[in-house]
C-alpha cells in the first residue's frame, strides 16, 4: 500500500531530509504504508540545477535515490512547484483533443 498524494516542503534539504526519510521509515512499519518512488518528484523550489541532485539524495537518504528531481510535479491533477510554467494544461488539453477527434 502507498502513502499517496503526500506533500512536504522543507526549507533546507540536506537539514531536513534525513529526519523526513526516518519519519517515513517510522510510517511504513506503522502502517505498512510506503512511498512509491518511482511516481515521487523532488521538487527543487530556488533556481538549483538538476545536476548533482541524485548524488545528494543517495548520500542523504539512500532509500529515496528513485525519486525524481525536477523543477516540477504533478500534486492532485495539478502541475505545482517553479517550472510548471504551463504543464497545468498538458493533460486537459490532451483529453480535450482526443475527444475532438471523436466528433469526425
Amino acid at each position: 500500500m502507498y502513502a499517496d498524494d503526500t506533500a512536504v516542503v522543507v526549507k533546507d534539504m540536506a537539514c531536513h531530509l534525513p529526519l523526513l526519510c526516518i519519519i517515513f521509515q517510522d510510517l511504513e512499519a506503522a502502517a505498512n504504508l510506503n512511498l512509491n518512488l518511482k511516481k515521487c518528484v523532488l521538487i527543487l523550489l530556488g533556481d538549483r540545477p538538476l545536476e548533482g541532485i541524485p548524488q545528494a539524495l543517495a548520500s542523504i537518504c539512500p532509500r529515496w535515490v528513485e525519486m525524481k528531481p525536477g523543477h516540477y510535479g504533478t500534486y492532485l491533477g495539478f502541475a505545482v512547484g517553479p517550472g510548471k510554467a504551463n504543464h497545468s494544461w498538458t493533460t486537459p488539453l490532451r483529453k480535450a483533443w482526443k475527444k475532438m477527434l471523436l466528433w469526425d
